[in-house]
């Protein structure tokens, strides 16, 4: 099903725009992690009024990360890629296809650049500093204990440090998000 939210997400605006403290305020992340709420509310609304589970589509590099938002995409009664780094979600959304005999999962979503479509133009690179798929190798890495000092003498072909040490501090700051 296809649930546009462009008319609720309008509506939240003008509501949260009658504050004046949020009204004085530019735009920023809030305007945009009000939408994957917005989502997740109709999400639970179906699930609950027709006996369905909610899934968290989340996987290990976006929520290790924190490239994921709490009551949004990070909902869900069940994490079903959770342990999977963006890279193997692909791949294995490739493997469902050939196994398949037919494309299941849309090939023009499996090709297009990621984005969690939260504004015009945004690509999750932009975000985490390069394509998701490639970063995968090393938040796994960290994600497993491997120390920044580690980090940057085993992946300093691949990345440059200051992606490295950027990606460790993000790492490490989004622990409260799981």
């Amino acid at each position: 099903k296809n649930i546009a939210i462009e008319k609720t997400f309008a509506s939240m605006l003008e509501v949260l725009k009658e504050d004046p403290d949020f009204a004085s305020r530019g735009e920023d992340v809030t305007e945009e992690n009000i939408q994957p709420r917005l989502r997740m509310t109709i999400l639970y609304a179906l699930a609950n009024k027709l006996g369905g589970l909610v899934l968290n589509t989340g996987n290990k590099t976006e929520l290790a990360l924190g490239y994921c938002t709490i009551y949004g995409d990070m909902a869900g009664g069940l994490g079903v890629i959770a342990d999977l780094n963006k890279e193997r979600v692909y791949k294995l959304a490739y493997y469902l296809n050939e196994k398949a005999g037919k494309e299941r999962i849309p090939l023009s979503i499996i090709e297009r650049a990621p984005s969690a479509e939260l504004k015009t133009g945004q690509l999750d690179e932009h975000g985490m500093g390069a394509h998701p798929q490639v970063l995968s190798p090393l938040v796994d890495a960290l994600v497993n204990g491997m120390s920044l000092k580690e980090a940057k003498a085993s992946f300093c072909e691949k990345f440059e440090e200051a992606l490295i040490e950027r990606i460790f501090k993000t790492l490490h700051a989004n622990e409260w998000k799981r």
